[in-house]
């Protein structure tokens, strides 16, 4: 038998485009700035880094097939 495991989707890099902290989400946009996606603060980030995120920071992600980052990495 042989394995279907999915190899993991690689990191992308983008900017926080929007961000708000109280309501635990907000949007990345890609490098090449043609697709946007959205991320929420508990499923696709520790809440350490929730913190540390901010409007224009750079940031490396990973998204699922419904568009949304399934995980997110402050740079």
């Amino acid at each position: 038998m042989t394995s279907t495991a999915r190899q993991p989707v690689p990191l992308q890099t983008g900017v926080v485009v929007r961000l708000n902290s109280d309501a635990g989400f907000g949007y990345v946009r890609n490098e090449t700035g043609d697709r946007q996606y959205i991320f929420v603060f508990g499923a696709a980030i520790k809440r350490a880094q929730a913190g540390k995120l901010a409007v224009g920071q750079p940031v490396r992600f990973r998204i699922s097939g419904k568009d949304r980052v399934d995980e997110l990495v402050a740079a």
